[in-house]
């Protein structure tokens, strides 16, 4: 069990290949913390732990990637990262225990949002991303509000790390590396493809394309994580489309309402409605007028009682 002077160890929270985390609380306020020790000491492991402490260190003001708290790298005592503590825990919970599709989209957006930071700083990029590489962070008590962070940076890239400890041998999980790693090309758009495949397994529990015939989310979703899997990696989306898309889908525009201009009075027609009962009535008028105006034969006038009479016509 690893200790830290001034912490409670509480338990373990995993272990990986070069290091074990644990959860601490410390003794001052009670704040729980992820610590990360190194229990391999070879020189490429150690080089390793160094390098994710500087990659963090760089994305401190990065809220999509786990912040850093401290670290310790000294020869002959053990080195060890101290971590903000994501108590959601990994999204690998989420492959076998899936959310509905706009969490994954949320999640998505947050960890594009991320790596697209990652990439514009010294053009780097991550190289083992996965749902155990994304840690869940509740915001409010009662877990409404999240946000997903990037964690685990052992194996990123930046172009100054060229020398013999850098990971440019083929490196990350399989099922989740693009084609191209296979023969030694390193770049950004291999975290566009594993984002992709984490997308795709966090929305349907596969990591296949195919999976996605029949997964609940809208088609622009689907659309996206098959192009994030391209294995042309020049069809690829970049990661600032990527993020920008993904909001667009949890936020479409909305369509503009066009004012319609007002209805304009219709003229009279003959057949139905007020306007026909109005000339119906207008000929029976002329008619009745008509009919009062006539004179029998022998020239006398109808009047108004019906009753012909000679004189004028009332």
């Amino acid at each position: 069990m690893f200790t830290l002077p001034g912490f409670t160890t509480i338990r373990s929270l995993g272990r990986g290949g070069f290091g074990q985390t644990w959860l601490l609380r410390r003794d001052s306020d009670g704040m729980h913390f992820a610590v990360k020790v190194l229990h391999q000491y070879t020189q490429d492991a150690f080089d390793r732990f160094a390098r994710e402490a500087r990659m963090l260190q760089r994305n401190q003001s990065n809220p999509y990637v786990v912040n850093i708290e401290g670290s310790f790298f000294q020869q002959g005592y053990t080195p060890y990262l101290l971590l903000e503590y994501c108590e959601g825990g990994s999204l690998d919970a989420w492959v076998t225990h899936r959310r509905e599709w706009k969490a994954v989209t949320f999640a998505l957006a947050h960890a594009s949002a991320g790596l697209d930071y990652l990439h514009g700083l010294s053009d780097g990029f991550h190289r083992d991303i996965k749902p155990a590489n994304l840690l869940l962070k509740y915001l409010t008590p009662d877990k409404s509000q999240w946000v997903v962070k990037v964690c685990d940076f052992g194996m990123a890239r930046t172009p100054e790390t060229v020398g013999p400890g850098m990971t440019w041998s083929p490196a990350g999980t399989p099922g989740y590396t693009a084609p191209e790693l296979v023969t030694g090309m390193y770049h950004r758009p291999a975290d566009i493809y594993s984002l992709g495949v984490t997308g795709i397994e966090l929305l349907t529990g596969r990591k296949e394309p195919a999976a996605l015939l029949g997964a609940l989310g809208p088609t622009a979703l689907h659309q996206l994580l098959r192009q994030m899997v391209s294995p042309d990696w020049t069809q690829r989306p970049s990661m600032s489309e990527v993020s920008a898309r993904l909001r667009q889908i949890l936020n479409p525009p909305r369509p503009k309402v066009q004012a319609r201009p007002a209805p304009r009075p219709q003229p009279p027609s003959s057949g139905g409605g007020g306007w026909g009962w109005l000339a119906a009535a207008a000929g029976l008028t002329a008619l009745a007028l008509g009919t009062m105006n006539s004179k029998d034969s022998n020239g006398r006038w109808r009047g108004k009682d019906g009753r012909y009479r000679s004189g004028p016509w009332g």
